[in-house]
């Protein structure tokens, strides 16, 4: 699936980033790498951020590093009183603190702080 995204808007890429899809990667494909740089708070089991730096020289050349840190996840949770009406609220305070999806959805909304 990867390999017709290289050829997209009848140009042709020979790098593909995403984000905010869980897991680092880096693959290799008969095209070119695909890079996705990660996500803030839901890494799947890392309750951490995570992001790529990609170095492009002017010959085209590229380098990507990946990297991940903590993050003031009391701030972030805090941030969510001002929405109190805010959908899968509890859900995404699990998500926050641990790191990976709270399957469970309910209608109501309560902070686990």
């Amino acid at each position: 699936e990867f390999e017709r995204l290289f050829t997209a808007y009848g140009k042709n890429f020979n790098i593909l980033v995403y984000a905010d899809s869980h897991r680092q990667l880096l693959r290799t494909t008969s095209c070119g790498h695909v890079i996705n740089t990660g996500s803030v708070g839901n890494a799947l089991g890392i309750a951490r951020l995570s992001f790529a730096i990609l170095d492009i020289a002017d010959d085209g050349s590229y380098t990507v590093s990946f990297h991940s840190a903590p993050y003031d996840k009391q701030s972030a949770a805090m941030e969510t009183d001002a929405y109190p009406d805010m959908p899968f609220k509890e859900e995404y305070l699990q998500e926050l603190f641990i790191g990976r999806y709270a399957r469970k959805h309910s209608s109501k909304s309560r902070s686990i702080l």
